[in-house]
């Protein structure tokens, strides 16, 4: 349902391809990094029978609710990825929303979808990411993110998994963790 431009169809193909294990996006503000990125995580949930752990990381509560809204409205709007969707109440259409604006959402086909924040409020910036790990790691606003955090935290989640995509998110004008 989304008509995507060349930038974002180029993103959402570097999400879909095989080779591609890490990957930065710099593009401005509104661009339409985070959607076209979830686009190609989600695009991999239908297509990929292998089941993998998907952690998206906002620097704050709102962003990562941003990412966590992408992901819901993409999931509706395809019947596929809704009847994928792993609720034991799903009912109606209220029931899947419910289910969706979780922190963590798993498929009947064992993907799962992690949402973390890396600055909590009013925790040591970062806690709540220690002992998680993914397949897919995706940083949304990386250049908000401290560099503490980034270094101490985000990094060592692809530590034990060579194997871990990581896809990074940035703005241009900020030069934060790289």
């Amino acid at each position: 349902g989304y008509t995507l431009q060349d930038g974002q169809l180029n993103i959402v193909g570097s999400v879909l391809d095989p080779q591609c294990k890490r990957l930065i996006v710099s593009a401005y503000t509104q661009y339409g990094k985070t959607r076209a990125v979830a686009i190609g995580v989600l695009l991999r949930v239908i297509e990929q029978v292998h089941k993998k752990k998907i952690i998206f990381i906002g620097p704050t509560i709102d962003q990562t609710n941003i990412i966590r809204n992408y992901v819901s409205e993409l999931i509706s709007a395809d019947p596929r990825l809704a009847s994928l969707v792993d609720s034991p109440r799903r009912s109606s259409a209220a029931d899947l929303k419910k289910e969706m604006s979780k922190k963590r959402l798993t498929f009947k086909t064992g993907w799962e979808i992690l949402t973390l924040t890396a600055h909590g409020a009013g925790e040591e910036p970062g806690k709540q990411l220690m002992g998680h790990g993914g397949d897919i790691i995706v940083i949304d606003e990386a250049c908000l993110i401290e560099d503490e955090v980034y270094r101490k935290r985000i990094s060592r989640m692809w530590g034990s998994n060579p194997d871990a995509e990581v896809i990074i998110l940035v703005n241009p004008w900020h030069r934060r963790n790289f």
